[in-house]
């Protein structure tokens, strides 16, 4: 049918589905977007924290490298403080092992410094066995090298000298320092020559000392009986087996103290000999106790010498024989013991006449 509309019936019931429908679908799509809403913050959120975290991680990071150039730094200072330690250590063992060292070197000085003091305490040398007692004289203060040496020197003095000890040394120089002097003896006058004295001294000594393994010291032998009959009565005994000797090999007697050491050949006599100390010899119609002690031998390892001048002394050079001997002394003591020529009291004078020679005997002076 052409004009006419058309219409579609549609049942109440269908169009109640279709608004349910659509209910159901703005529902589903309003909870679909309050999901998509949720997501996207939810995607913020991890956007930030990944931000946070990818910050903190670098921070982290950081730290990590911070922490670990400090360790880094920390080991090659402790590698550097370990390596200054091990060279410390090795330092104060080889200071230790030269201590130690030291110490044996001490140990061992000692020892032998104490075996030296007992095997000194054995020697009886020259002079513990004479009476000894105090003249009075003393000394300013103890020799550093505990060695005493009373010089005697030798001196030789030509024809036409004189040697003159003035008391005061003062008087000496002021003779010296006139080199030319007039001295006028009786009705002549006489031009010498005045020097100062000096003499090679001994400055200082060394001497290495030991006790000797073949030589003993005998002593408190009998006064009145000659050296040669001593040497031969000891040597007698001494050679004899029976009394613990030997052979002997050389004798010497020290006059100073009349006291004999013996030198045998066998090394093995000696000990036997000191272990009994005291022996009971005969000289002839009488016995007397002789003692044994060790024999020290000594070798000058070192020495030294200087020229000293005497200050009390004077060389007078120059004088003529016109006197004998005494007047021409006693004129030459009368001139230079007179002030008014510049002379003092006179201690001694020797004079050696012209042509002739003589010998002077320069002792250590004690009272200088």
């Amino acid at each position: 049918m052409e004009g006419e509309a058309s219409f579609v019936h549609v049942d109440g019931t269908n169009n109640q589905l279709i608004d349910e429908d659509e209910d159901r679908m703005r529902t589903e799509i309003k909870k679909m977007k309050d999901q998509c809403t949720a997501l996207t913050k939810d995607a913020d959120k991890y956007e930030k924290e990944k931000a946070d975290a990818l910050l903190f991680t670098k921070k982290l990071q950081e730290k990590v490298d911070n922490l670990q150039k400090s360790i880094t730094e920390e080991e090659a200072h402790l590698k550097e403080r370990d390596k200054t330690y091990q060279k410390n250590i090795k330092s104060i063992w080889e200071e230790n092992q030269g201590l130690k060292k030291q110490k044996e070197e001490l140990e061992k000085a000692i020892d032998e410094v104490k075996e030296n003091i007992q095997n000194l305490s054995k020697v009886s040398s020259a002079g513990t066995e004479r009476k000894m007692f105090f003249k009075g004289k003393s000394l300013n203060k103890i020799p550093e090298n505990g060695l005493m040496v009373k010089h005697r020197i030798v001196y030789p003095l030509q024809g036409g000298t004189v040697l003159i000890t003035f008391e005061k040394p003062e008087v000496a120089r002021n003779i010296i320092q006139k080199e030319q002097i007039e001295v006028t003896i009786e009705e002549c006058r006489v031009f010498v020559q005045a020097k100062p004295v000096e003499l090679m001294l001994l400055e200082s000594i060394n001497v290495d000392m030991s006790l000797s393994r073949k030589k003993i010291l005998i002593s408190n032998l009998p006064p009145s009986l000659p050296e040669e009959n001593l040497l031969d009565k000891l040597e007698l005994f001494f050679s004899k087996a029976k009394n613990n000797g030997g052979e002997v090999e050389n004798r010497e007697f020290l006059s100073d103290s009349r006291n004999v050491i013996l030198t045998f050949y066998n090394e093995e006599v000696v000990p036997q000999l000191l272990e009994k100390k005291k022996f009971k010899v005969p000289f002839g119609n009488f016995t007397q106790e002789v003692h044994v002690t060790p024999s020290l031998d000594g070798n000058i390892k070192q020495f030294k010498m200087k020229n000293v001048e005497c200050n009390r002394t004077v060389l007078i050079t120059g004088i003529p024989d016109i006197k004998n001997v005494d007047d021409l002394r006693d004129l030459l003591e009368i001139y230079f013991q007179k002030p008014s020529n510049g002379g003092g009291e006179v201690e001694g004078l020797l004079y050696c006449q012209e042509g002739q020679q003589a010998v002077a005997i320069f002792e250590d002076d004690d009272e200088a």
